[in-house]
């Protein structure tokens, strides 16, 4: 079994995603769970392909379903389902109406992230505000707001806290700008990735075995490997 790890995906059940899995099918790598964003293969002298389809409902399974996974999203709530077909051409193309659930699933996430920017910086401002009003009150500083400001400057602990909270408010205005810009990309609908460097798209591989064969992260189909560093994969479509 091996696994591909930091795999991130703009949304589960995406064309790019979809098309991914199939270059690696090709290779004889089938899929044989999702996680999160964890995919796990195993290589196989005959391929088998995947489609990936997004439901409201789960329907009976039945023995000819050839169901791999079914993954649940929260926001938008719908099934990520991924199924076993013969052939690639039985993995059904993705429409418009697939990329405007890509995107919803893209802006569900944005709103989240801003919630979390808004709360990080809220939990940030109450820290400093209840820090001044403790010095004030407990006299160990002068009244006046360079008499806290200095108390406030000079304190080591303070300042790692400070430090601490500056890097995580930065880390999520990243994140959100990243979210962002896929979240435009969807919303204008363009499925034309064709010489577009796509970010995050990270491989790192884990295997049981002593040796990994690396010909599987060659270049595959459309996806050009940029570079290797420390077992990450740069790939571009």
């Amino acid at each position: 079994m091996i696994g591909l790890r930091k795999i991130s995906f703009a949304a589960k059940g995406s064309a790019e995603e979809q098309d991914w899995l199939n270059d690696w099918a090709k290779l004889g790598w089938n899929l044989r769970h999702v996680s999160g964003y964890v995919y796990s293969f195993k290589q196989q002298s005959f391929p088998v392909f995947i489609a990936t389809r997004y439901l409201t409902t789960l329907p009976e399974r039945t023995t000819d379903d050839n169901i791999i996974q079914d993954v649940a999203l929260k926001t938008p709530q719908l099934f990520v389902q991924y199924a076993a077909v013969a052939k690639r051409a039985h993995a059904s193309p993705k429409t418009a109406a697939d990329d405007i659930v890509s995107g919803k699933i893209i802006a569900a996430a944005r709103q989240r992230l801003l919630k979390a920017e808004l709360l990080w910086a809220l939990l940030g401002f109450l820290a400093i505000f209840s820090r001044m009003v403790y010095l004030n009150v407990s006299g160990f500083t002068a009244p006046s707001g360079m008499g806290i400001l200095g108390s406030l400057m000079s304190s080591v602990p303070f300042l790692g806290g400070l430090l601490l909270w500056l890097v995580g408010l930065a880390g999520l205005i990243s994140i959100n700008h990243q979210i962002g810009q896929r979240d435009r990309q969807y919303r204008l609908l363009n499925n034309d990735f064709a010489n577009a460097a796509l970010t995050a798209k990270y491989v790192t591989l884990t295997s049981t075995a002593a040796q990994i064969d690396l010909t599987p992260v060659a270049d595959l189909g459309r996806w050009q490997l940029l570079s290797v560093k420390a077992g990450d994969f740069h790939y571009r479509l």
